[in-house]
């Protein structure tokens, strides 16, 4: 395990392919632990054409053996410990809008979250991290018997990017409710007095009246 073999891929399945390494010796190279291509895990390879291939695990009850291509930096990746605080250079696998998650050798894939991606908020994000692309991620912490792995992208400001992260989900107060203008009274129109209607029993055509009547009652 952890050693370089030549061999030949015989035939291609859709979860990888088999190499012959030697005569009645055929292996598996699984196709998820291939590095990440742009053009799919097959990009690149050959049937029967002769090249190098990593052993990373053997399974000596059911006689099967696992291998990897030869990428560049094989070695480094496949004995790296991942230690918080180092940094490596991986692989994108794919980019969800909450993360990225990279590559780092077979079987060691770790994620970035998006707020320490250094690519802010915006439209956009999953363009900017192309599958097989390179990325320098520095290794934050890993859980889990290293299946965990939590990374950000080398030069980003934890802190400061959490700080603003924060700052983007706090709660904003609600605007001042605007109420509307009081109604206006309206005046109330003075009803018009009524209009009194004179005596009867005064007045210049009453006076006059009595005074016809004495005059006629003395010529009586």
């Amino acid at each position: 395990v952890g050693k370089a073999y030549p061999g030949k891929i015989k035939r291609y399945a859709d979860f990888g392919a088999f190499v012959e390494l030697r005569r009645e010796i055929e292996a598996l190279a699984p196709a998820r632990e291939f590095p990440p291509s742009g053009g799919g895990w097959r990009d690149g390879l050959v049937i029967d054409v002769p090249q190098d291939w990593v052993v990373i695990a053997i399974d000596a009850a059911r006689r099967r053996i696992t291998v990897v291509p030869a990428f560049p930096g094989w070695e480094e990746l496949l004995n790296a410990t991942f230690a918080p605080g180092s940094h490596v250079t991986g692989k994108v696998v794919k980019a969800q809008a909450f993360g990225v998650f990279v590559w780092l050798g077979p079987g060691r894939v770790g994620m970035v979250p998006r707020v320490w991606s250094g690519s802010g908020d915006g439209p956009g994000f999953e363009q900017r991290f192309l599958q097989g692309s390179d990325i320098s991620v520095e290794v934050v912490d890993v859980a889990e018997g290293g299946n965990r792995i939590r990374l950000s992208v080398v030069g980003v400001d934890r802190e400061a990017a959490d700080a603003a992260r924060a700052e983007s989900l706090r709660p904003r107060p609600a605007p001042a409710e605007r109420r509307p203008p009081p109604e206006r009274k309206q005046r109330r129109e003075e009803a018009p007095r009524p209009v009194q209607a004179p005596d009867a029993g005064s007045g210049f055509g009453s006076q006059m009246g009595e005074a016809l009547r004495a005059a006629l009652k003395r010529d009586g």
